[in-house]
């Protein structure tokens, strides 16, 4: 059995899956402790023709395909995990490069942190040439993923989706496999959330998260979405996430908890405003954060006339009592 096993979701974007699943193909790590899962997503383009070609190739270890039907994100991720055969689950977005040796670096990082229950490495964007600097700065849009000035290796809270290694069996404890309370990206949706809720879930359960920057991935931009609109769109997407996110983590009231976000959005909302007249930063940076915080405000709106959202969500991802639900301990 493989000691990884790296899931990819796709859906309709086949000239994207092809060259990521061209960069699995050079990797350094033996075969035998790797294989690859592509989920499809329910694509209506030449998706599967791309899997067929690689796995006529041979090249890519115990390479197989699943549909599926349900849209979105968390979706396919869920199938993903409940199809794999290897203890840990490694998810990596279609139009993402990973490095030669991420595969090995990643494996070598799991012998160093045994009892991780997740690692995470450099997500860095690829920008077109004539990108603008003032656009270039917002890399968090894209889940560029640097922890601290040095990278250095060592837990952190959080960590992005995509390149995101996961022992499956911490995951399956945590209840996100038969039960995810956030969607993420429908589609071409823009709303996300459902990496911030697998940490948080994990960590929940006294799970340790590790940043390695020797697992390198480049997150390779569709240029159609590195225009001031389409950040823009983003921005507020993970805005609305956010809020959403908010509530997972609180042990308040969810309506008190919501008046503090509330609270907290508008100031944040005035800060901004004042940054952009004392000249702190400029017009478009302005824009680009003030759309974050439209989109939390948006989702906070949604929480507030959702009953039933708000009960499923609030508190949701608390901290167990301790000793409750503790995996092996990390090295």
């Amino acid at each position: 059995m493989p000691a990884v096993e790296i899931v990819i979701c796709t859906f309709n974007r086949a000239q994207a899956l092809d060259a990521c699943l061209a960069t699995l193909a050079r990797q350094t790590a033996p075969d035998g402790v790797w294989s690859v899962l592509v989920i499809d997503n329910a694509s209506t383009d030449w998706t599967q023709a791309v899997v067929e070609r690689h796995l006529a190739s041979g090249v890519l270890p115990g390479l197989r395909c699943v549909r599926e039907e349900r849209p979105g994100l968390t979706a396919a991720r869920q199938r993903g995990v409940a199809e794999a055969r290897a203890p840990s689950v490694a998810f990596v977005d279609d139009d993402c490069h990973i490095a030669p040796d991420w595969i090995a670096q990643a494996l070598s990082a799991l012998e160093r942190h045994p009892g991780a229950a997740a690692l995470g490495g450099r997500v860095e964007p690829t920008w077109r040439p004539d990108i603008p600097p003032v656009l270039r700065r917002h890399g968090w849009i894209f889940a560029e993923q640097p922890h601290g000035r040095d990278d250095s290796e060592g837990a952190v809270d959080s960590l992005v989706g995509t390149g995101l290694v996961l022992d499956r069996q911490a995951l399956v404890d945590s209840g996100w496999l038969d039960d995810p309370l956030l969607e993420d990206r429908i589609g071409r949706g823009a709303t996300s959330g459902g990496d911030v809720e697998i940490c948080l879930r994990l960590r929940a359960r006294g799970g340790a998260l590790f940043f390695i920057p020797e697992m390198r991935l480049e997150h390779r931009i569709d240029t159609g979405r590195q225009t001031l609109p389409r950040m823009l769109e983003l921005a507020a997407g993970l805005g609305t996430g956010s809020a959403l996110v908010t509530l997972l983590q609180t042990d308040l009231p969810a309506e008190a908890c919501l008046d503090a976000a509330a609270r907290e959005n508008r100031q944040r909302r005035r800060m901004l405003l004042a940054g952009l007249l004392r000249r702190h930063f400029g017009w478009t940076d302005w824009r680009i954060y003030d759309a974050f915080e439209r989109g939390r405000h948006a989702g906070l709106v949604r929480l507030r006339a959702d009953d039933a959202l708000r009960a499923r969500l609030a508190g949701r991802c608390l901290p167990a009592p301790a000793g409750a639900g503790e995996r092996r301990s990390a090295s």
